[in-house]
């Protein structure tokens, strides 16, 4: 519609002119050294109308993959809603690393939890090398304080990746809370399954406070 009137008024516009310069009561008289016919109106171009634009869909955003097909962002994140009962969830994959965590059931139906992941920053982490060189770190932040059904149900994870977990190397994970400056938890000794690992996140007393906590992996030997 904005367009049609444009153009009308643009129409207008011009037969406006064309009466102020060819018959439209305002003409020159005649010189009379060179006499010239007076000049004949202007024919009236008939307007057309202005083609509608077709809308174009709105593209819709495609949810991170459990595998990185491409190289991902870095940090690569993703942001994923709680159902209250327990789920499966995909962690943001990074080089090649991919992993999965079941969250335990919850009071926190609706809630979200925003997730990073790289290998090369620590995303507010403070590694400790006397447990390894740390291969992964991957972060947590719940929208606000969820508290697990079970207090003692950890969140189980698994991280594989062919290039960079296997045997005869062992592995650690600790959970490091910024906030705090410490980690609240350490897992040592992990032994791969081909080429995954297994660990458990707990959350200190079933619930998990509504500030970020960094997962450090570590190769240990």
């Amino acid at each position: 519609m904005y367009r049609r009137l444009g153009f009308g008024a643009l129409v207008g516009a011009a037969l406006a002119v064309t009466a102020c310069n060819t018959g439209g009561g305002l003409v020159s008289a005649n010189n009379p050294l060179n006499p010239t016919p007076a000049p004949s109106a202007a024919a009236t171009p008939t307007p057309t109308a202005a083609p509608t634009a077709k809308p174009t869909a709105k593209p819709t955003a495609t949810p991170t993959a459990a595998a990185c097909t491409a190289p991902p962002p870095d940090p690569n994140i993703s942001t994923i809603t709680l159902t209250g009962a327990q789920q499966t969830i995909a962690v943001p994959c990074f080089g090649n690393f991919t992993s999965s965590a079941s969250v335990p059931a919850s009071n926190g139906k609706g809630l979200t939890v925003a997730l990073a992941s790289s290998s090369d920053q620590n995303l507010g982490g403070v590694p400790d090398a006397s447990y390894g060189t740390p291969i992964l770190y991957t972060s947590l932040l719940p929208s606000a304080a969820i508290t697990f059904t079970s207090s003692t149900a950890p969140i189980a994870t698994t991280l594989t990746s062919t290039a960079n977990i296997g045997a005869p190397h062992t592995y650690a994970i600790q959970v490091y809370v910024p906030l705090l400056g410490v980690p609240i938890e350490t897992v040592t000794g992990i032994h791969p399954t081909g080429h995954s690992i297994e660990f458990g996140v707990a959350a200190p007393g079933g619930t998990f406070s509504a500030v970020e906590a960094v997962v450090i992996v570590y190769q240990s030997s």
